[in-house]
């Protein structure tokens, strides 16, 4: 079966989306931190390395999710490797899209041809990008986070508190709850989860995670099978993932306790 037009431009969207993400000529002018550098809003502005998340639909009854690294290089160019779950069926994306950022932090991501694909706002300096897809008949949400220089597991510790939310096979879930990094590639976790309105506590431990140079990585389960992929963003304080369960779109977002 041939994927639709709307699916099609999605996944073009996906790969190619390039949010820029940038900043206000006062830390204020444009959300930016007022404690944060005075950065000015433009193309060259949002340049660097970030880790990116999407959630949402692609087209009606179609559900996406995606988790990657994002290279902008200053200039409206970009490139972008996601790992993509579609219905819960799992795939790799690399691309290169273009972008644009205005005086006012507004911006836009363009396909190869120069068509918007996504609408893009800066906040927090150069830091992050907020957006979301244009493309008829999608309801996509895309976020942008800065990634530190380099990364190892030794980065990811301390305690973190986590969400998680999206489809299952089994149906609606949404998690709460704190895991615990040892730097040394080990983890141990307790949260809160609803699944199709059922509230249930769930905790386990020898759960293991490995965090690449590039700030790519995965978690693992004590039987060794990846259960998400995860990007760590703002020196590890921060972590992007999502599921790598078969039949599942679901994206989780993790914050340093302290």
């Amino acid at each position: 079966m041939k994927p639709s037009a709307a699916l099609v431009r999605i996944s073009v969207f996906a790969r190619k989306v390039a949010p820029a993400m940038l900043v206000s000529s006062t830390a204020i002018a444009c959300g930016g931190s007022p404690t944060g550098p005075s950065v000015t809003c433009s193309t060259a502005a949002l340049h660097g390395s970030y880790g990116s998340q999407r959630n949402g639909q692609s087209a009606p009854g179609t559900a996406f999710t995606a988790v990657g690294l994002t290279t902008f290089d200053g200039l409206g160019h970009l490139m972008e490797q996601m790992t993509v779950s579609i219905n819960g069926v799992f795939s790799t994306i690399m691309n290169q899209s273009g972008y644009s950022i205005e005086a006012d932090c507004t911006g836009v991501q363009t396909d190869t041809n120069g068509n918007p694909v996504a609408k893009l706002t800066m906040v927090h300096g150069n830091d992050e990008v907020l957006g979301i897809s244009v493309i008829p008949g999608s309801n996509l949400a895309v976020h942008f986070e800065r990634i530190p220089s380099a990364c190892s597991n030794a980065m990811l510790n301390g305690q973190y508190g986590f969400q998680r939310n999206g489809q299952t096979n089994g149906g609606p879930l949404l998690a709460i709850g704190t895991i615990t990094f040892d730097g040394r590639g080990n983890s141990e976790f307790q949260q809160t989860t609803i699944r199709n309105g059922v509230v249930m506590s769930v905790s386990g431990a020898g759960f293991k995670y490995s965090l690449n140079p590039n700030c790519t990585g995965n978690q693992i389960d004590p039987t060794g099978s990846v259960f998400s992929a995860i990007v760590a963003v703002h020196n590890a304080d921060e972590v992007l993932g999502m599921s790598m369960t078969p039949g599942n779109n679901v994206v989780i977002h993790y914050e340093r306790t302290k």
